[in-house]
Order: structure tokens, then C-alpha cells, then sequence
């Protein structure tokens, strides 16, 4: 396979550059990593190749404020983790779309060519960028595609350029154990792959849930930022404190907002119930736990909040469709 997106480092102010993402309806697996430094920026730069899935690890320090003008007639599809500072993609046309991308926030976006400039503000950039094919993302979801793809799928039919969120959403606690995961991976390449194609479509399975559930709630209230921080905030509390009960009214308590309105923008920031999300992110951990620590069952289920080793096992099974000592085997014996 032929690399689709990669740095590039001539002295005209490239400061990457990617190629037609029709290259990567190939199958197999292949990874590169690369350390480059140029007058501008000190680049670290991982590539992982998967069919039809480019994942982009990167590390860089940058000499801000940076801006590039990009351009390839080529469709583009990406999912943006920054995890270091904001980026902002100016197009250069009027039927073109704005997309800034701050610190611990993401968004998921289609541009059918690309014609603007990308500005880096402050120095360090790291994220990791999952840029897919539009046939990767039809087979993901086979005849069905239509039906839940919404203002995206619209937007892929017509060509126009689309962004899940007008302004981009801060990463929530569940989609930041999985890009911990995508980017420690370290498994030997046979595993690694299926690893990470089952990681990359974890992600997607949150991002459609977004999307279905706004096609299918017609009466969304506009949140105001305040609210999507404060969302956010309980996030990152419920992973801290994933060992202990809380109940809705205690979190209404805590964080001063009353209960429904605690509720509704919590469903409608992350696509799920408080109690579910808590639940998901729990099993994620513990699915992490089994694999990565040497933690038997009970100790699992005890550090992600069971106190009852036996309901923590049926909550593993309802999520995975099998018990935790099942899992640990088979994934071992895969070795």
C-alpha cells in the first residue's frame, strides 16, 4: 500500500499533504513512523494503514503561528482528536466550511475538495486523525447506511461539505479510553490489526449514534457552551470516580443544575443516558483491565464499581456477549 497522508517537508511551507483517499480501498496492514525537522516544525508522525482506514498518530512542536494553504480535488473524511492546541481549517470558497478543532476536542467532518488554509496558533500540535474512504464508511454499515447517515449521508450524495458540530465538542471520557488504546497499542501485528479495525469502529458506532439520535429528535435544544462545559465536567467526573454510586439527584446537587435539565443535556451531548454511559465506560475499562493488567476478575470489577463481583460478570456478558474470564482466555490463547 501507498501512503496516504504524510508529511512533507520542502522548503515552500508544506507541512503535510495527503493523497487521494481512493488509495486506501486496498487490503492488508502496513505502519510507518517518521522524526522529521524542518525550519517551521519538529514532527513525530505515525501512520497505521488498515483497509480502507489511514489512522495518524502525531507529535509535533510547531514554529506558530503557522498557516498553510492546502489544496487536492479529492474527497476527505476525517474524525480530529487534538489533544494538543487548536487548529483552524479557512476555506478559500464561499461554499466551503470553517472548522476549528481546540484542545481536548473533536469533531468529525467531509469536504469534497479541499481548498483553504490551516492555521496553528501555539506551538505543540498532537492528535490523532482517523481519515476513512466513503466506501470504508457505506460498508460499515451495509443497506442501512441511508437510513442513519442523516445530514451526512445528504451531504455525501449532494458533495457539500458537512461538520457533525458547529462548533467542535469536547472529547467525552468514553472516546478518550479508546484513542488511549488506539495510540498504546502494542500488539504484535496479526492482533494489532483486528485491534485497532474493532477500535476504529467503536468510534464510528459514537459518532452515528450522534448522528442517528439528531435525525431522530426533532426537538434538540441549542446548548449553550456553559452547558456543553458542564457536560463535560460530569464526564470527567464519572471516569474519576467510576468506582463509586452516584445518583442523578447527588450529580444535580453536585454540579447545580436540576435534574431533567442534567438529564436531557447529558442524552443529547453523548447520545446515551447517564447511567448507560456510565456502564459502557465502566466495561471499556474493565475490557482494558483484562487485558493490559495482570488483575484478576473480582479485582476488575471491584476497581470499576462493583462491589458484586456477579453483577458486574452479567453486565460484562450484556455488553460483550460473553462473561470476563471467557474474554481474558480467548484474547490470551490469541497470542
Amino acid at each position: 500500500m501507498k501512503s496516504s497522508y504524510k508529511i512533507h517537508t520542502s522548503t515552500g511551507g508544506t507541512y503535510y499533504e495527503t493523497k487521494d483517499l481512493s488509495l486506501l480501498n486496498e487490503e492488508g496492514y502496513e505502519e510507518s513512523q517518521e522524526s522529521i525537522t524542518t525550519s517551521y516544525a519538529r514532527c513525530e508522525y505515525k501512520e497505521i494503514l488498515l483497509d480502507s482506514v489511514a489512522i495518524i498518530i502525531r507529535d509535533d512542536i510547531i514554529d506558530a503561528p503557522l498557516s498553510i494553504d492546502l489544496k487536492y480535488n479529492y474527497p476527505y473524511i476525517k474524525i480530529h482528536f487534538e489533544l494538543g492546541e487548536e487548529s483552524v481549517y479557512t476555506p478559500n470558497t464561499s461554499d466551503g466550511i470553517k472548522i476549528a478543532i481546540g484542545k481536548n476536542q473533536f469533531n468529525f467532518f467531509y469536504l469534497p475538495v479541499v481548498d483553504g488554509t490551516l492555521s496553528f496558533i501555539n506551538q505543540h500540535k498532537k492528535s490523532l486523525e482517523i481519515v476513512i474512504s466513503e466506501q470504508y464508511i457505506r460498508n460499515i454499515f451495509k443497506s442501512g447506511f441511508e437510513q442513519i447517515s442523516g445530514r451526512f449521508g445528504n451531504a455525501l450524495g449532494n458533495r457539500k461539505p458537512y461538520k457533525l458540530f458547529e462548533h467542535s465538542a469536547n472529547i467525552p471520557s468514553s472516546l478518550l479510553i479508546i484513542i488511549n488504546e488506539i495510540v498504546n497499542c502494542s500488539f504484535q501485528q496479526e492482533i494489532k490489526m483486528i485491534y485497532l479495525e474493532s477500535k476504529v469502529k467503536e468510534v464510528f458506532s459514537y459518532i452515528f449514534s450522534i448522528i442517528n439520535a439528531d435525525m431522530l429528535n426533532k426537538r434538540t435544544v441549542i446548548m449553550s457552551s456553559e452547558e456543553r462545559k458542564q457536560v463535560f465536567q460530569i464526564e470527567r467526573f464519572l471516569e474519576a470516580k467510576m468506582d463509586e454510586s452516584y445518583t442523578i439527584k447527588k450529580l444535580s446537587l453536585l454540579f447545580g443544575i436540576n435534574e431533567t435539565k442534567l438529564k436531557r443535556n447529558f442524552k443529547q451531548m453523548t447520545g446515551k443516558p447517564i447511567f448507560s454511559y456510565l456502564t459502557d465506560l465502566r466495561m471499556e475499562k474493565a475490557k482494558s483491565l483484562l487485558i493490559n493488567n495482570r488483575l484478576n476478575v473480582s479485582e476488575v470489577a471491584y476497581v470499576v464499581g462493583y462491589k458484586n463481583p456477579q453483577h458486574f460478570t452479567a453486565a460484562f456478558k450484556r455488553k460483550f456477549n460473553c462473561v470476563p474470564s471467557d474474554f481474558k482466555k480467548r484474547f490470551f490463547d490469541g497470542l
